[in-house]
């Protein structure tokens, strides 16, 4: 049995030294202690207003801040489960969301709000919202202000709120990905899964408190949750920022000394020039996840005055992180995804749950205490994806794993290569996207009558989307216009198609490899 740290996630703050710092969010300190009285606070807070029971859902919604993360931490003092929703998404999918997760208390700021939920708000009922921030929208009974933690002193008085102890296999968090029911799922994940997570990125990476760690990707991110847990879990400071501009990341990374970075392969893309021409690094490591790092990002790392050690590494959702290559072996295995991080299992199985030889290519496959409780409220589609091991493989009798549906192989030093997708979701810029997304958010715009989502290799961002759509009163530019309002970023085709026939195959469903054929120049045999 694998030892806990600390008993739970709340416990993180609390173990860590109270004069150290926490957290430097928008040019302002904040110590662990700081972090302490904001997270007892906003427990009152919380319960005065909205008064929350163990297991039940809290959404975040809103670009990460000190307030967000003490927010997080009393929810989960309380017993709550916390439910971050990624702030680039639109409102179709904040409501799916919150529907699908029975969310309680809904957090945000007034700007998010009116963005993308206020008027599906307006007809939920049982769901209170807390905003953060000063705002006119506190007017409803179901509404409630969250101050500044620099502002939140006079919130102390009220008789004290006792913590939750939960088990360490309780439900903590709802990290919602993408499925191929086109809405994403929420993955159930246990106070244990995120605390030994934690503890596994800081031992492979030789966290310390004397690190500090920026932290770029959203929440809803489990690499970008784990980027605050794993600081925290080893005392090591923890810089927010919330990219939007490129030169921004390296003026903070030079100004705060930051000696830890992580990201995707198109965040890197977009630091590279930045990076190169900042002051004086102090990064001392590099992380990269969600798809392989190219040639040239990795010769341009290699080329800062600082050598940042180079983790190349592998994970998914449900089982968080799988795999990292030691920075020694990058030069040699620029292309591998490296082996099992602490408190990881990992196999490549063939269709019949064996063992491959090596360079024999099947599913990876990972086992051990990182596996997610499955799928939220989808026990179909939890039994498809977390299935028992083989006797002869498992620890215990009965123990599931996770079968990733990526297709992968090893070499003669146990070394793992990630060769792509066994079913059809695309991987772009680190995120995991099923076509039938794509296909719903376009299929919902007036004039469109078919839809296919395709991809296409892309070295930026890994996979480019391609749309193909059937429709007799759309141009491509009103297509474009009314698509990119429904939908975040990330789902933004690289090129569109109007045609005024998609094809069909024996089975009336649509014919992607004649389509491939055309529209992404591929050749099937």
């Amino acid at each position: 049995m694998e030892e806990l740290k600390v008993a739970s996630l709340h416990h993180i703050v609390e173990s860590a030294p109270q004069d150290a710092v926490a957290i430097i969010d928008k040019g302002k300190t904040f110590s662990f202690a700081d972090i302490n009285l904001a997270v007892s606070a906003y427990r009152e807070l919380i319960n005065h207003c909205c008064p929350i029971q163990p297991r039940q859902r809290v959404a975040f919604f809103d670009v990460k801040s000190v307030e967000q993360v003490a927010l997080i931490f009393a929810a989960w003092s309380l017993g709550a489960v916390i439910v971050p929703i990624n702030p680039t998404l639109k409102s179709a999918q904040v409501q799916h969301i919150l529907n699908d997760s029975q969310a309680s208390l809904f957090i945000t700021s007034a700007p998010r709000l009116k963005a993308a939920a206020d008027d599906f708000l307006l007809q939920t009922e049982g769901l209170t919202v807390g905003l953060i921030g000063k705002s006119d929208l506190v007017q409803s009974p179901r509404v409630f202000s969250i101050p500044a933690v620099d502002e939140i002193n006079h919130l102390a008085g009220g008789p004290p709120i006792n913590t939750v102890q939960p088990d360490p296999n309780a439900l903590a968090a709802l990290l919602y990905t993408s499925g191929s029911t086109g809405m994403p799922k929420g993955v159930m994940v246990s106070q244990k899964n995120l605390l030994l997570g934690a503890g596994s990125v800081a031992a492979y990476l030789g966290l310390s408190c004397d690190d500090r760690v920026m932290a770029l990707l959203p929440f809803s991110f489990d690499y970008g949750l784990n980027q605050l847990l794993s600081s925290w879990y080893v005392g090591a400071s923890v810089v927010l920022h919330n990219f939007f501009l490129p030169g921004a990341v390296a003026a903070d990374l030079t100004k705060y000394e930051v000696t830890g970075l992580a990201g995707v392969p198109p965040l890197w893309r977009q630091l590279l020039k930045p990076l190169t021409s900042a002051g004086a690094l102090k990064l001392r490591f590099v992380t990269n996840s969600g798809g392989a790092l190219t040639l040239d990002i990795i010769h341009a790392l290699n080329s800062l005055h600082c050598a940042p050690e180079i983790y190349a590494m592998y994970g998914l959702t449900e089982a968080f992180r799988s795999t990292y290559l030691a920075p020694s072996l990058l030069h040699q295995k620029p292309a591998s995804s490296g082996q099992a991080v602490p408190h990881a299992r990992i196999y490549i199985l063939d269709d019949y749950h064996q063992p491959c030889a090596a360079h024999q290519k099947g599913q990876l496959v990972h086992a051990g205490p990182l596996v997610a409780l499955g799928y939220w409220n989808k026990p179909e589609q939890t039994e498809q994806r977390f299935m028992q091991l083989p006797t002869d493989l498992a620890e215990y009798e009965g123990e599931k794993a996770v079968f990733s549906g990526d297709l992968a192989w090893q070499d003669e030093d146990g070394d793992i290569y990630i060769e792509g997708r066994l079913d059809e979701q695309i991987k772009t810029s680190g995120y995991r996207v099923s076509p039938n997304e794509v296909e719903a958010l376009a299929q919902s715009i007036e004039g469109v009558e078919q839809v296919a989502c395709l991809s296409v290799k892309d070295e930026a961002i890994g996979q480019a989307i391609i749309i193909v759509y059937q429709g007799s009163v759309l141009s491509n530019h009103d297509f474009l216009t009314a698509y990119k309002a429904l939908a975040p970023n990330y789902l933004w085709p690289k090129k569109i198609h109007h045609v005024s026939h998609i094809p069909l195959n024996a089975n009336g469903k649509v014919d992607r490899v004649s389509l491939s054929e055309r529209y992404c120049h591929v050749t099937h045999h």
